[in-house]
């Protein structure tokens, strides 16, 4: 068995914990509002507070 076999050994990329590689912006798709992104919460959680719509993060 090698290290890599081992529980936890592996790692999946899922889209979450990105580190820097994440969006730093959320931004409204519908009405181009942007806002920082907050640590811990994806911006498709997030909703636009002009329009409604489900943001998406800059890089997206």
């Amino acid at each position: 068995m090698t290290i890599g076999d081992q529980a936890g050994g592996g790692r999946v990329l899922s889209g979450r914990g990105l580190g820097p590689a994440g969006s730093s912006i959320c931004v409204c798709p519908k009405c181009d509002y942007k806002e920082a992104h907050k640590r811990g919460v994806p911006c498709n959680q997030i909703s636009c507070p002009k329009c409604g719509t489900k943001m998406r993060g800059e890089n997206c």
